[in-house]
């Protein structure tokens, strides 16, 4: 009997080990901010393709967004222009939220010049 009770609490001992050491697979929850600064590079990303010539050769080869209530985003776009040559364009956008945090889509100001 003494055996069992030993038994079982190497058991018991060897589970609560376990839990504690292991990791979780979970990746930490996106912060509100972030996902607000990826929201704003969608919406400015969408504009910029409302935009473009040849919109479906997009290619954004950078972004970055900064701010909280009106959120500047900046970046390069590669697309064709309207003799077919790919040219890289900057753009920047000012992305307005609305109380609930949501992109309001009337208030995106888009300016793309073409280097």
């Amino acid at each position: 009997m003494a055996w069992m009770r030993t038994s079982v609490a190497a058991v018991i001992a060897l589970l609560a080990l376990s839990a504690c050491g292991s990791e979780s697979d979970e990746e930490p929850q996106e912060s509100a901010s972030d996902r607000k600064k990826t929201d704003a590079i969608a919406a400015c990303q969408n504009a910029v393709l409302d935009r473009l010539k040849a919109p479906s050769t997009a290619d954004f080869v950078s972004s970055s967004a900064v701010g909280a209530f009106v959120v500047k985003v900046k970046g390069e776009v590669d697309a064709q222009n309207p003799m077919g040559a790919m040219v890289r364009s900057s753009y920047e956008c000012d992305v307005l939220f609305d109380s609930e945090n949501n992109v309001r889509p009337d208030d995106i100001t888009v300016n793309v010049v073409q280097r």
